[in-house]
């Protein structure tokens, strides 16, 4: 019998990372089906070359952005996860079938493989963290001993905040090595 928010919390985080990555795969699929794009040029590189510094700023800037959009649903129940997630993995999907068109998929893959399993991974990650207190209220709210939903949710907060700095970590290293790879 479970019952404390203490016991639903640490339960709650192999269900939240299995529905963030039920939400990656659902999305991408779909974006990997859409047809935008397909025409698409590979893009030239640019002339005068990227900073490694500007490209890090940029990819951070928008990767940890992204990460802390995923994590907002820690604090709108779910809604902003559930709403951003599948948005952001229909964009992964159809952005690898478009870029997969113009240069190849071999291409695309020995492109992104160096930071594209770490950025996946934090995104997960942060994506999982917004869902925490979410499944950790759901659960407890079928339990017929626990402490409630509403208390359960808000003792998980402290916990995602923990995993979501983890994202963050593995973002900001993705985002080094993708500048590395934009610059070099």
């Amino acid at each position: 019998m479970m019952g404390s928010a203490k016991e639903i919390a640490s339960q709650s985080w192999p269900y939240a990372l299995a529905l963030s990555l039920a939400l990656l795969a659902a999305g991408a699929a779909i974006g990997a089906q859409a047809d935008v794009g397909l025409a698409l040029d590979a893009p030239s590189p640019d002339p005068q070359g990227t900073e490694w510094t500007e490209a890090f700023v940029k990819v951070l800037l928008n990767n940890a952005s992204t990460g802390a959009l995923l994590y907002a649903g820690a604090a709108t129940a779910g809604t902003a996860t559930l709403i951003v997630w599948p948005i952001v993995a229909a964009y992964i999907g159809a952005t690898f079938r478009a870029s997969a068109g113009a240069v190849g998929v071999e291409n695309v893959v020995g492109t992104i493989w160096p930071y594209a399993p770490l950025e996946f991974v934090g995104m997960c990650l942060a994506a999982a963290a917004g869902l925490m207190p979410l499944v950790s209220g759901l659960r407890a709210a079928f339990e017929p001993q626990s402490v409630g939903p509403a208390r359960a949710y808000a003792r998980e907060i402290p916990s995602t905040l923990k995993v979501f700095l983890a994202s963050l970590t593995l973002i900001a290293l993705a985002a080094a090595v993708e500048a590395a790879v934009i610059a070099f």
